[in-house]
């Protein structure tokens, strides 16, 4: 899976995640995407996106409320251990394109 597949799995999500998610998991696509992104923090966003997307999880998407507090989690996690790695930058552009998409 290349990480256009991935961006675009996320999008084709949007509606389903809402936008909080939706823009936390832009946030790590943005970073992943940056050169400057150790190999280290790359292998956490993939964890996370990977969790984020995959059909099998702790709890199941449609639950109301709760099915998505497992995902929200593990992208707040990624967001934490990252938190010297992501740039304003990325932050800027997840909001831009979150925006585009939630219009």
């Amino acid at each position: 899976m290349n990480i256009q597949s991935v961006i675009q799995s996320v999008i084709n999500s949007a509606r389903f995640l809402g936008r909080e998610l939706t823009e936390k998991a832009l946030v790590l696509i943005y970073t992943f995407c940056d050169d400057r992104t150790p190999v280290w923090a790359r292998t956490v966003i993939l964890g996370a996106l990977a969790y984020l997307l995959s059909p099998i999880d702790a709890c199941p998407d449609p639950i109301p409320v709760v099915g998505l507090a497992d995902d929200m989690a593990t992208l707040l996690g990624a967001l934490a251990t990252l938190a010297g790695v992501i740039s304003p930058e990325h932050v800027a552009r997840a909001r831009e394109t979150a925006t585009s998409i939630f219009k």
